[in-house]
């Protein structure tokens, strides 16, 4: 269920719907260093080459995290059934019928059907929430984002800890 809203621009945490808004300092004031986070691996499905490498090395030098990627969503749904990431970044201009498709494949693998996905978005109506609620989405992250702080981000999303 789509528990938390991150926008990466202020930081502020929003529950959906949204009842109420918690302000977090900035990132690298968290209470852990996302560093410490090892034997995590993370898949990111992105289909822009410029952008998937900028979100998978500034993850690699902010994480100790295994960044595993893909160009598609057809590649993403096999490296994740192979891979078994503890979470998938999928990146989307914004929310439609194919980004559907994936995530209900996702669900519909017992193979893949606990790992957390969380959006990468320009922007997600509102009238989009409840059909990604149905989906299972972990979260969204909404662009532009801050790639030093993308991986504390991820991991308050997921509410790990070091």
């Amino acid at each position: 269920m789509l528990q938390t809203i991150i926008n990466s621009v202020d930081y502020p945490l929003v529950s959906f719907p949204p009842a109420s808004a918690v302000t977090l300092s900035p990132m690298s004031d968290c209470a852990f260093n996302s560093r410490h986070l090892s034997s995590r691996t993370l898949l990111l499905i992105d289909p822009e080459d410029d952008l998937r490498e900028v979100i998978q090395t500034g993850l690699e030098l902010t994480t100790n995290w295994k960044i595993v990627t893909a160009h598609s969503h057809a590649l993403g749904a096999n490296l994740a059934a192979i891979e078994q990431p503890n979470v998938i970044l999928l990146n989307v201009e914004r929310v439609d019928l194919e980004d559907s498709a994936l995530l209900a494949q996702l669900k519909a693998n017992p193979s893949t059907q606990n790992i957390p996905v969380i959006l990468m978005a320009d922007r997600v109506r509102l009238s989009d929430w409840w059909r990604l609620t149905q989906l299972g989405i972990a979260g969204a992250i909404s662009k532009p984002f801050d790639c030093v702080n993308l991986g504390k981000q991820i991991a308050v999303l997921l509410k790990w800890t070091s």
